[in-house]
């Protein structure tokens, strides 16, 4: 057996399945009997000692954690979980010229995702035959906008959207851009909720000007679709509003989609529609 096909069958175990299709969306919305009636909840409910806590220490030291009672199916499901996991060494990611990517107002993981965000952009850009400087690219969730000002510098890209839901965080991006001075080209804040459909509104409506302001009429734009932290329905919203664009007619198209980038996270945080 590969390690693709343990890693299906590992999914498709009951075990795996009862822990991934209770949702605690699914609890909230509709409210019934707590479903878990197998053995170990009694175990896993016993709020006198930390069981996630055992459970942690087991997958990181397996051998010196023998005399606890984790029930046999959680320390089998760790064991697989732990023969099965792909390396997770930081991947070196190679550049036309070194990134030196000011971490200033960062975590050093921020740092860390910032920095290998723009050496993947700048790689797909490459591979797609795109010119940095041409196309424009929209942050989704950009938050302070340290990703954002981070890709305007390293690709010398003219002009950049920044979309996120909070105005205090487009705030604060904006304090840290008039900060950095005046750089070629743009980097546009709007604070919106984000759906697919208000996705493709804001981006026309910013095509549209950029347009304006350079007399440009020679086609559709290329966009570059990037959310560095895609959390909830965000990911699956930004994939919609791809394919949305991609069904304009082409005489009515002010850009086309010719990418996208979403690293999505905090899966509990998801829309029940969101599927």
């Amino acid at each position: 057996m590969n390690n693709l096909d343990a890693v299906c069958q590992l999914v498709r175990s009951v075990l795996v399945d009862t822990l991934l299709f209770t949702h605690p969306n699914d609890l909230s919305v509709s409210r019934p009997a707590f479903p878990f009636r197998e053995p170990w909840w009694d175990w896993a409910s016993d709020t006198a000692s930390c069981r996630w806590m055992q459970l942690f220490e087991y997958y990181i030291d397996p051998a010196q954690r023998t005399e606890w009672d984790i029930p046999p199916e959680f320390r089998q499901l760790i064991d697989q979980l732990s023969a099965l996991a792909l390396p997770r060494n930081p991947i070196h990611i190679p550049t036309e010229e070194p990134l030196e990517i000011s971490s200033r107002g960062m975590s050093p993981k921020k740092a860390h995702e910032v920095k290998q965000s723009v050496a993947y952009i700048a790689n797909l850009l490459h591979s797609l035959g795109v010119d940095p400087r041409g196309v424009r690219i929209v942050d989704i969730g950009a938050g302070q906008g340290y990703l954002t000002r981070a890709l305007q510098v390293h690709l010398g890209t003219t002009h950049l959207l920044a979309l996120d839901s909070s105005e205090i965080q487009t705030q604060g991006a904006q304090r840290w851009q008039d900060r950095t001075g005046v750089i070629a080209g743009s980097i546009t804040q709007k604070t919106i909720h984000i759906t697919p459909m208000t996705l493709c509104e804001s981006i026309d409506e910013w095509i549209g000007d950029i347009s304006r302001q350079e007399e440009q009429g020679a086609g559709p734009a290329p966009v570059l679709l990037v959310a560095l932290h895609a959390c909830g329905s965000l990911t699956p919203d930004i994939l919609r509003s791809f394919f949305v664009q991609q069904n304009v007619s082409k005489d009515r198209r002010l850009w086309t989609p010719i990418g996208v980038i979403a690293v999505g996270c905090c899966y509990n945080l998801l829309a029940p529609q969101g599927n």
